[in-house]
């Protein structure tokens, strides 16, 4: 089949001298259409007339000689014309790719009668050549996507790509066939009405895949220093692979014309351009692959003068990956033991980031970190409960989305798959696979292969589903690496923690990690015998200052929108609050109160905005900062607050049966493996539904108590507070037992 596609193309270029039928397929156009098939200018003949055989040959001229051009339009001429000749040895390849192949034998002809084609030094107006593809996709009802594509990449044509030489006369560069090819179909095209709807697709596709392979070549193959790298090669070699499906693709459409005009039926199937289609989409993911390795690892020295086209082609490789990220996501789902279980690690609540201008140290430090070539493969934040390490983690997760990072996993004591290490590597191959294009084959043919790697062991779901498909696109040059993010390693089970810093301490060149933890004996001992493969960035050394600075910043956000929301609520003037409220000494109490952890700033803001909590605004706050709630520890300021309160509400003499409560029911809560609803505890407990409530509402500025029934979870450091006697303590005095 090839060689009669080979063949007719070869016809094509020489014009009508042996199958003068495919030119002469225009007979049933109409008239306005074949008008301008024909149109000659003063300088110029019918850009598709075919050259007299006793015509001497007239060698190929050059257009911009022939058009009067001003210096502007001069420089742009010469921009294209060395464009022009970078792109001509990856279209010569392209060709030779194609001649190689098995049916590709009499391609070398095509490449020989090349030099002797001549039809005039005119050239189809670009605006009427897209005008014509746009009306035919309108025409066969080619919409949506492809379209939009289209769309976007019009305005760009002329500065990148070599339309300039629909005229395949008017040089003989190779790039210049496939526009001289496409401007005869899309004016020529008589096949059947399916036949006819998956050219002009292919055509679209072959439109904006040489466009993005033009672009691709100026921004990372034009430099005479990248064509070394190794990311530059492969680059290389996907876009020649690219451009000859192109030729494919056209060749076969040709022979179809051909065909058609011949009279001649069942000549070819439907499913002969729907493969050579998915040929095509096939070759322009793998440039997409291929270009966004280049992306992450290479910078183009020339990235200011084409800052748009590079945008245009991550939006465009950004809807593409869309697309696929659906249809991966169901070949992934044996990753999964829980179909929600990768939803804790990768959608966060908008409240549960660092806020605006806070940490931006810490953060800075880690962003330089991930940027750095040679820095080392681990980075450990080590920093005691409460203190904003998990805010931090899913402040970079969302940072470096789109950009480097490759998953994400937050351990979580007592909260099921989140509590170990066995799903670890599954889910961040789960992520691993959509964050990542380039690796994401790689890993669906691990997971098919077999099927029940996630119940394997945690050294062999590394292995097999991660640490191999990366070993395959890995690449010495690599500048920036593809970045995990482990949250709380102290939170997962002990047996499992060493496991997973000696996998993680061994990763491919083409990993980075960053750790964060509490400054646990066992974590701590492992990174002091591992120094030069980790930077450590302890938030305990965080100067004072940035970190009152910051807590600072956040609760002035909070309290700015608290005061919004209650004034919204408040129709009478004189009920609202003022905007200064609650003045700076009050303020600054509730600051001291906090520092140095973020999580009792947070608290207290739960605490202020608690509706179980009875009483005004300033006597919750009043009650928050007073002085004589003496505390013995930070986690103290945080929690005894709050606990006080179910003693507060307490009679004296019903204390005992108020403490004897908090500790049969609260006291489950801190020590169960795992989490329960509050209906189960009910049932563990066999005490009234009631009465888990009445201890748990008041509670749950600290408890986290989903609405929907699920499992009560401990706030973040809440098993850092020593629960005692004195844990109900007021000023009025001890609870009794």
């Amino acid at each position: 089949m090839l060689q009669r596609q080979l063949r007719t193309l070869k016809a094509f270029q020489q014009g009508s001298q042996r199958y003068p039928e495919v030119c002469s397929a225009s007979v049933s156009l109409p008239l306005d259409r074949v008008s301008r098939r024909t149109e000659t200018t003063e300088n110029a003949a019918p850009v598709l007339r075919p050259q007299p055989q006793d015509e001497p040959e007239i060698q190929p001229t050059i257009i911009s000689q022939t058009i009067p051009t001003d210096s502007s339009v001069s420089d742009n001429d010469d921009t294209l014309r060395k464009h022009q000749e970078e792109l001509r040895p990856l279209w010569k390849e392209a060709i030779q790719k194609v001649e190689d192949s098995r049916d590709g034998g009499k391609l070398n002809e095509v490449l020989q009668n090349q030099k002797q084609i001549n039809t005039g030094d005119s050239k189809e107006e670009l605006t009427n050549l897209l005008s014509e593809l746009e009306g035919e996709m309108e025409r066969v009802g080619l919409k949506g996507k492809m379209a939009d594509a289209i769309g976007k990449v019009v305005p760009h044509l002329n500065r990148i790509a070599i339309v300039g030489d629909v005229a395949v006369s008017a040089n003989p560069n190779p790039a210049a066939l496939p526009w001289a090819v496409v401007r005869f179909l899309l004016l020529s095209i008589t096949a059947g009405e399916d036949i006819r709807a998956k050219i002009v697709e292919g055509i679209a596709e072959i439109v904006i895949l040489v466009f993005e392979c033009s672009v691709y070549q100026e921004l990372y193959l034009a430099a005479e220093a990248a064509k070394s790298l190794s990311t530059a090669k492969s680059l290389r070699k996907v876009v020649v692979e690219a451009l000859s499906q192109c030729i494919r693709f056209l060749a076969l459409a040709l022979c179809e014309q051909r065909a058609v005009a011949k009279a001649l039926t069942g000549a070819f199937r439907l499913e002969d351009f729907s493969g050579y289609l998915k040929d095509l989409q096939k070759a322009k993911l793998q440039l997409h692959d291929a270009g966004l390795l280049c992306e992450m690892y290479h910078r183009s020295q020339d990235r200011d003068l084409l800052e748009d086209l590079h945008k245009l082609i991550i939006d465009m490789r950004n809807g593409s990956n869309q697309r696929l990220e659906q249809e991966a996501k169901s070949k992934l789902k044996d990753l999964l033991i829980d179909p929600t279980d990768a939803s804790d690690h990768i959608y966060h609540p908008d409240n549960s980031y660092c806020l605006e201008g806070t940490r931006q140290t810490v953060l800075q430090d880690i962003y330089s970190w991930t940027e750095e070539a040679g820095s080392p493969t681990i980075c450990w934040l080590p920093g005691p409960a409460g203190s904003g390490k998990s805010t931090i983690s899913r402040t970079v997760a969302r940072d470096l989305k789109g950009q480097c990072l490759g998953g994400c996993f937050f351990f979580k004591k007592g909260a099921g798959n989140r509590a170990n290490g066995r799903t670890l590597f599954s889910i961040i191959a789960y992520q691993l696979a959509l964050n990542f294009p380039p690796v994401r084959q790689h890993i669906i043919d691990a997971v098919q292969e077999d099927p029940s790697s996630v119940m394997r062991s945690m050294d062999d779901q590394w292995r097999t589903l991660v640490r191999e498909p990366l070993d395959k696109v890995q690449d010495k040059e690599i500048m920036r690496k593809v970045v995990l993010v482990v949250d709380a390693l102290d939170e997962c089970e002990e047996d499992d923690q060493q496991c997973v810093l000696a996998i993680l301490t061994n990763c491919p060149d083409v990993l980075k990690v960053f750790i964060t933890s509490r400054p646990e004996f066992d974590i701590v001992s492992h990174f002091a015998y591992q120094q030069r493969l980790h930077k450590e960035l302890a938030l305990h050394r965080v100067k004072m200052g940035e970190i009152e600075s910051d807590i600072t910043s956040f609760l002035k956000h909070h309290i700015k929108d608290l005061i919004s929301k209650y004034n919204g609520c408040s129709s009478q003037k004189n009920l609202r609050l003022s905007n200064d409220w609650p003045g700076s000494k009050r303020f600054q109490a509730l600051v001291k109160r906090s520092v140095p952890l973020f999580i009792a700033a947070a608290t207290f803001i739960r605490m202020i905005k608690d509706v179980s909590w009875t009483g005004s605004l300033d006597s919750k706050l009043d009650f928050i900062i007073k002085e004589d709630n003496h505390v013995g520890s930070p986690y103290e300021a945080i929690y005894k607050p709050v606990l006080n309160l179910i003693a507060k509400g307490a009679p004296d003499e019903a204390r005992g049966t108020a403490h004897d409560g908090f500790t049969h029911i609260i006291g489950s809560v801190v020590l169960l493996a795992s989490p329960l609803s509050i209906v189960s505890l009910a049932v563990l407990l066999d005490v009234e539904i009631h009465d888990v409530t009445g201890q748990v509402n008041p509670l749950r500025s600290v408890l986290e108590v989903p609405r929907d029934g699920g499992p009560i979870k401990l706030g973040q450091s809440l098993d850092s507070f020593e629960f005692g006697k004195e844990m109900l303590e007021t000023p009025e005095g001890r609870a009794e037992t």
